[in-house]
């Protein structure tokens, strides 16, 4: 294996030479604190991605306490963990330009906001590895007067030896890591985790945090700290549970069979569905939902107005198609929102999903229910809305749904085994209040 000295004066020795030298790079280097590894570098400077370098530190350089990555849960927490500090890192060290973009030489995986396996970063008792993107500095000489793209090799010194020895060492020496931040990211993990396991236990199928922050940014998944409203829940829905690190979390915790959540769009309703909807992963420290948890095969189902779908069966929702296809084997290059939501209900059911989530704001309003004050006058219809199926669906499958609206969720009220109101970011039990109302359930035709 090569070292770094060689490394050094082989960039000094590319410099200015035609960019499909630095193909010379390609092979293992030892940078005393770490290993470099590239396996491929195209030889054309515009005819492919950057190549990808891996960086391997080992443990008795990094460091890293064996407790912090003792478990798969904990393991994640702390991969992800050091892969946001070298996205940070990186973005800490990047050059911007006149107009105020920056230009970034050293790439790595940003994670957002959820905390996941993944594969970007590998900690192991005996090494880190993590993968990066380099560009390759260029700059253009002329030859024979004509200008070509050649080998920068001043510039790529300054990036291997300068700017990523900064990085690593900021970011995946355990020395430069605040021992508090490491144990909270792992433990915050591990409680929500915890959570999750409570679920099964004890026949539910979501848990909101007292104080639970859903809010989000317009456009975006980061907090809305302009508009902070921390989840209320009345005191009869509340229940403890106990985590290993943060104690008793108190919460509601949403059961197996159908619930209806009522509210307005602008009631919390749409922020608390997305929460549940986004349970299903855990999320970082300062994010608002730590303890805002869902069963893992849950899924939120929307209209997809213009999706394909292949070969369906949605007949349960449709015996006649306008286009004329097939209700029991459904194809179409583009479906309108009926069809789609239709077909991504079948095909969440088929993939093994336990838990359907639906919110009346990315539903198809022809889908979710049927006015059935009006029903008898409209004739007979070869549609069953939703609102028809949910009971069927719920005693005969096994699932559990949520769905949540205002205006059009109406007919769920008489078969919801659970109805919840949410009024600025307050939940409160009024199923019985609810199940006094005199609605009609929507029926099943052509069954």
């Amino acid at each position: 294996m090569k070292d770094k000295k060689e490394f050094f004066s082989l960039l000094a020795e590319l410099d200015g030479q035609p960019f499909s030298e630095y193909e010379q790079l390609v092979g293992d280097f030892d940078f005393s604190r770490y290993v470099i590894k590239c396996a491929k570098i195209h030889p054309d400077a515009m005819g492919a991605e950057n190549p990808v370098f891996t960086i391997r530190v080992p443990q008795t350089i990094s460091e890293i306490p064996e407790y912090l990555f003792d478990s798969p849960v904990r393991r994640t927490a702390m991969e992800d963990l050091l892969l946001r500090r070298l996205s940070s890192n990186i973005e800490a060290i990047a050059n911007y330009d006149h107009n105020g973009i920056a230009r970034r030489h050293i790439h790595a995986a940003m994670p957002n906001q959820k905390i996941l396996p993944r594969n970007a970063l590998l900690l192991t008792k005996e090494y880190i590895e993590v993968y990066i993107q380099v560009t390759l500095p260029v700059q253009q000489v002329i030859v024979d007067g004509e200008p070509i793209v050649s080998v920068d090799g001043e510039m790529a010194q300054r990036i291997f030896f300068d700017d990523l020895p900064e990085i690593v060492s900021n970011s995946l020496l355990y020395c430069n890591i605040a021992s508090a931040e490491a144990d909270q990211f792992v433990n915050n993990m591990e409680d929500a985790d915890r959570l999750r396991q409570h679920l099964g236990a004890s026949g539910q199928v979501s848990f909101i945090a007292e104080g639970a922050l859903v809010a989000r940014m317009a456009g975006d998944d980061l907090p809305d700290y302009e508009h902070l409203s921390p989840v209320e829940i009345d005191e009869s829905l509340i229940e403890e549970v106990e985590v290993p690190h943060s104690g008793t979390v108190r919460g509601l915790g949403i059961p197996n069979g159908l619930t209806l959540i009522l509210g307005e769009s602008n009631s919390g309703r749409v922020e608390l569905m997305d929460a549940i909807s986004q349970g299903i992963y855990n999320h970082i420290p300062g994010d608002g939902r730590e303890h805002v948890v869902t069963v893992a095969d849950a899924v939120n189902i929307r209209s997809e107005a213009g999706r394909s779908i292949q070969q369906v069966d949605i007949s349960a929702f449709a015996s006649e198609l306008a286009d004329g296809g097939n209700p029991a084997a459904y194809s179409t290059s583009s479906a309108g929102s009926f069809t789609s939501q239709a077909a991504s209900s079948v095909e969440a059911l088929e993939a093994g999903a336990r838990v359907l989530l639906f919110d009346e704001h990315t539903s198809s309003s022809t889908f979710l229910s049927a006015d059935t004050r009006v029903s008898p006058l409209l004739g007979d219809s070869s549609r069953n809305t939703l609102a028809a199926r949910a009971r069927q669906m719920v005693d005969e499958l096994g699932i559990s749904m949520v769905v949540a609206g205002s205006s059009l969720v109406a007919e769920f009220i008489p078969i919801a085994d659970k109805i919840l109101k949410v009024e600025n970011f307050r939940i409160s039990d009024i199923t019985e209040e609810a199940k006094e109302l005199d609605v009609v359930p929507s029926s099943v035709v052509n069954d």
